[in-house]
């Protein structure tokens, strides 16, 4: 039998998985640091929270649990503690933002503070309920449920107790993991409501359908459901519930209303995602976007001074449209949703997915159907009859808007721009053109038709990028983004399409004109922030050698330990959503078996402290996922690991029983004993002590 190899610090118990006493529940001194997998999983869970539903989340606590041989008042301490810290560093403004403007750093901040709050206060509770449920389905027949119930309670009390009574806990008692007399014992010296009581009294049913019954009551519902941290949840299910409805009714004005509220409320949109899906929120909108005609529009509408005949009325249908779109198009740039866009969308033939692939697309006119045809024409011809009559432009011919739609205009809106801009270029006077081309596109500014500048500023810029600084695609791009201009253009779009137009202003041919600096500047500070993924850049292969190296630099420090669980970790959990296999967990899981551990001990390591970190590394992998089950290439992961780790290095010795001894003292040996560092291991795979004997 193996002799067991204590890790160089304090963290994994090697003993026996046991359920805590019943007698006590009284807790050792909190650690100084929570787990690393816990921390990590946890701050996890906020800021990719559209990857891991809520059910995933229990499952995989249930794993870190199982891993890490905690009893359940140890294991919801150490979630609780990385919950507040999470909370503790949001709220100092420790946001890990980069460089950013006073002003955008302060609105970050605040947006990630509500969500840690939201995630303390609401989130957490409400997953812990569904744990502990999930954990008496399991037990239910071996013991008494009262007494199931009160080892419960005293559990979660103990662990309140040791966190100093903090009272932001207490919302616990909504999900009956604390008794009602412990709250009332806890705050019998504090000036603390029980103000839990009596939130949600309408619940989301009521409330919504007060606000569908008056949708004036939309920014009500909007100024005070951050503030509202215990009514999160419901507030989340009531604006589910109005876009839902309202997208069904084709009610475009206070749908709207609404989604103007989530772009420019981005704390909000968070939190939203904080309980749902983004599929849940775009699922209606993309249908709506998809189907919507002015003929079936519902006649819903919050003010009676527009007529529905009247241009007016055309103009602000083209901009509740758009709205709409700019929230579906800004919740998958925000959450980062392109790779995987067939998994969120339903409508593989419908607009929204079609022009997601192709936004900046141009099109030849002799290629085109007559409405098309037309469509691109009578916009060309209105933007040259603007240039001779200034106010043109705040009288839009009532034909131009009746015999189109959004979805054309944001589809054909590139060929227009690049059809005029051909037919400028033939002016011989350059003055002469580029005075009129500073002017012709204003009609894009105006909010019945900002919408369509996602696809044509891509265009644009494309164009400016083959063409070069004197271009008139670039002088279009300066004029429209000039200080005249620039305000009128909504802030997401802004960010949707700022890196690519700093693509073009930041060329060096471009740095010296004078006009280039006051914009980009402004653009810099409306930039969506997207730090960017190592996975995604660098693809799987790399991301595993980059995590392989840096636990086994720290193999060499007391950090070893943590730097194994945190290793684990990022190889384990989703980072990102796509539907590409090969940024899926199970494939770093299979690079690190086969490439990355296969060469290890012949070529990387050479002290038994570096083998003990790696088998640590692989012994979180093993336990914290379904080995025996994930199939790779015709073969489970664990087949992978014996035959390219297991096998890889064993001894050439001719006798059979000796081939898998491993040398004491030897890189092998502390790559065994961090292995099988778990006893849970061996019972799972017992095989293993047959390929790890000790010389």
């Amino acid at each position: 039998m193996i002799q067991q190899s204590k890790p160089p610090q304090q963290g994994l118990s090697h003993t026996q998985h046991q359920p805590p006493p019943t007698q006590s529940f009284l807790l050792p001194s909190p650690t100084p640091l929570p787990s690393t997998a816990i921390l990590f999983f946890v701050y996890h869970l906020v800021w990719y929270r559209p990857i891991i539903t809520e059910n995933l989340a229990v499952e995989y606590f249930e794993k870190l649990q199982y891993v890490q041989n905690y009893p359940d008042s140890i294991f919801y301490l150490h979630l609780w503690i990385s919950a507040l810290t999470g909370l503790a560093e949001s709220c100092a403004g420790g946001s890990g933002c980069g460089s950013l403007s006073s002003t955008s750093f302060n609105f970050i901040t605040f947006g990630h503070s509500i969500l840690w709050k939201s995630f303390v206060l609401v989130k957490l509770p409400l997953l812990i309920e569904k744990l502990e449920s999930r954990k008496m389905e399991e037990s239910w027949l071996e013991k008494d449920v009262v007494q199931m119930e009160e080892i419960k309670n005293r559990c979660h009390e103990s662990v309140i107790g040791e966190l100093f009574g903090f009272t932001g806990l207490i919302i616990c008692l909504k999900r009956r993991l604390v008794r009602r007399e412990f709250v009332v014992g806890l705050l019998k010296d504090r000036a603390v409501e029980l103000e839990w009581e009596g939130m949600d009294a309408t619940g989301p049913d009521a409330l919504s359908v007060a606000i569908l019954a008056d949708p004036v009551m939309i920014d009500h519902l909007v100024a005070t459901t951050l503030p509202q941290y215990f009514d999160h949840e419901s507030r989340v299910a009531t604006i589910m519930k109005l876009v839902s409805t309202w997208s069904a009714n084709k009610a475009m004005q206070p749908l709207a209303i609404l989604c103007r509220a989530l772009i420019e409320n981005t704390a909000l949109l968070d939190l939203v995602h904080l309980y749902r899906h983004p599929a849940d929120l775009l699922a209606p909108l993309e249908q709506l976007c998809n189907s919507w005609d002015k003929e079936v529009s519902s006649s819903l509408s919050l003010s009676s001074s527009t007529t529905e005949s009247g241009v007016d009325s055309y103009k602000e249908d083209y901009e509740n449209f758009g709205i709409i779109f700019l929230l579906i198009v800004a919740v998958i740039a925000r959450y980062d949703l392109y790779a995987n866009i067939s998994e969120i969308l339903h409508d593989k033939q419908g607009f929204i997915y079609t022009w997601l692939h192709q936004p900046s697309i141009t099109y030849s006119l002799d290629t085109l159907d007559i409405e098309h045809r037309n469509l691109v024409s009578h916009f060309i011809n209105f933007i040259l009859s603007s240039n001779n009559n200034a106010s043109s432009l705040n009288s839009v011919p009532d034909d131009l808007l009746k015999e189109s739609n959004p979805r054309s205009l944001i589809q054909f809106s590139p060929t227009i721009f690049q059809q005029h801009i051909s037919a400028q270029e033939l002016e011989p006077n350059e003055n002469v053109r580029l005075k009129t081309m500073t002017t012709d596109f204003n009609l894009f500014l105006e909010p019945c038709f900002s919408f369509c500048l996602i696809g044509a500023l891509q265009w644009l810029c494309n164009d400016a990028l083959l063409k070069g600084q004197l271009s008139l695609s670039f002088g279009v791009i300066k004029s429209l983004l000039s200080s005249s201009s620039y305000e009128k253009i909504p802030s997401v779009i802004k960010s949707l399409v700022g890196s690519r137009v700093l693509d073009v202003l930041q060329k060096p041919a471009y740095m010296m004109d004078t006009e280039i600096a006051p914009i980009t500047e402004k653009i810099r500070t409306h930039l969506a922030l997207n730090p960017g993924k190592v996975l995604q850049v660098g693809g799987p292969h790399v991301f595993v050698r980059l995590i392989f190296e840096e636990v086994l630099s720290a193999s060499k420090s007391s950090i070893s330990l943590r730097a194994a669980e945190l290793g684990a970790s990022l190889l384990i959990t989703q980072l990102t959503y796509s539907n590409n296999p090969h940024l899926h967990p199970t494939t770093l899981i299979h690079i690190l078996f086969t490439e990355t551990l296969a060469s290890t001990f012949t070529k990387k390591i050479e002290s038994y402290a570096q083998g003990f970190t790696l088998g640590l590394l692989s012994m979180h992998v093993l336990l914290r996922t379904d080995i025996f089950t994930l199939v790779v290439g015709n073969k489970t992961l664990y087949e992978h690991f014996r035959e390219n780790v297991l096998l890889n290095n064993k001894n050439d010795n001719n006798h059979e029983e000796d081939r898998f001894k491993v040398p004491r003292y030897s890189p092998v040996r502390g790559f065994a004993d961090g292995l099988l560092s778990h006893v849970e291991l061996l019972d799972k795979a017992p095989e293993l002590l047959k390929y790890l004997k000790e010389e």
